[in-house]
């Protein structure tokens, strides 16, 4: 045994900075379009992909260096980053007409579409497409929680094979990579609305789900609650014939038809003492439910015919 022991009481060890990629999205702009200054709603030219696959996003970042060790020691002296590269992936389901710009390479003004007919065509092969460049905001929120990187000098560098089956969605699958842009001057802008702030540990966010109860249910329903719970009323089987009266604490109703609904019941009911809040649900002959009656409920079905029996149930 060690006196030593982790501190999962420290700041940095709360709950609120475990993070889900719960959902996101992924919106294209022409390149030249200005990248937001916040976490807000996007408004055009930025234009929301649609549905992605429930691999949600990937996001990568890679760097190469060079580190230099001396003659005389076995750990470099000098490092340096020479290429350093951000990629987003994922697979789109919503198989738009962006989307098919964008895996397949071709613009809107090389398409065209027939208004006759609803066929858009276009043409490959001829020459080698350009390296088309646009601009790209992701967003991955989780709750009250939100990050967003927005690349304004984006091309696809990659895309994966179109699978046409009855087994699963079609999906353009691509690659995404950011480059440096000159006039916003940044290949990834980030921003964080996650808790955290610079220099501190901790979260500045209270976890809306920490804790979370179903309730307190040692409550007992008072006595008024119980006398009001729902009664079911049966006739005996094989009644064709007669009437019956149901009583609300020994006050008896006018005669119901053996036949009866259970809105003419609820009617009759109505009129009795105790019975004027009274509701009733069943068909004709019932079985009828009766719900909003404080007390005791009883039956007599003396008058019914064409039974073996003249006991009513209720329940």
């Amino acid at each position: 045994m060690t006196d030593f022991d982790i501190d999962t009481s420290a700041a940095n060890y709360a709950d609120e900075l475990a993070l889900l990629g719960v959902t996101g999205a992924m919106s294209y702009a022409p390149k030249g379009t200005q990248m937001p200054e916040t976490i807000a709603p996007l408004n055009p030219p930025f234009v929301d992909f649609g549905w992605l696959s429930d691999g949600g996003i990937t996001e990568s970042q890679n760097e190469e260096r060079n580190d230099w060790t001396p003659f005389q020691s076995t750990n470099p002296i000098r490092g340096q980053v020479t290429k350093q590269d951000f990629q987003f992936k994922t697979v789109v389901w919503s198989i738009s007409g962006l989307a098919n710009a964008m895996y397949y390479g071709v613009p809107e003004s090389d398409m065209r579409f027939d208004q006759e007919t609803g066929v858009t065509t276009f043409e490959q092969g001829k020459e080698l497409p350009p390296d088309f460049k646009f601009g790209l905001v992701v967003d991955i929120v989780d709750g009250g929680k939100a990050r967003r990187h927005c690349m304004p000098n984006v091309s696809v560098v990659e895309r994966g094979d179109i699978v046409y089956s009855k087994d699963d969605l079609v999906g353009y699958e691509m690659t995404f990579r950011a480059s440096y842009d000159p006039v916003a001057g940044y290949a990834v802008r980030r921003m964080f609305k996650e808790g955290w702030k610079p220099g501190h540990a901790g979260t500045t966010l209270a976890d809306e789900n920490k804790d979370a109860s179903l309730g307190d249910w040692s409550n007992t329903l008072d006595e008024s609650e119980v006398r009001k719970q729902s009664k079911t009323v049966t006739l005996p089987k094989g009644a064709t014939g007669g009437t019956f009266t149901v009583s609300i604490n020994g006050k008896a109703s006018a005669a119901i038809n053996h036949d009866a609904t259970g809105t003419a019941m609820k009617l009759v009911l109505n009129k009795v003492d105790g019975g004027e809040s009274a509701k009733v649900t069943g068909r004709a002959g019932g079985p009828y439910t009766i719900t909003g009656v404080e007390g005791e409920i009883t039956a007599d079905g003396t008058n019914l015919t064409g039974s073996d029996t003249q006991d009513i149930s209720i329940n």
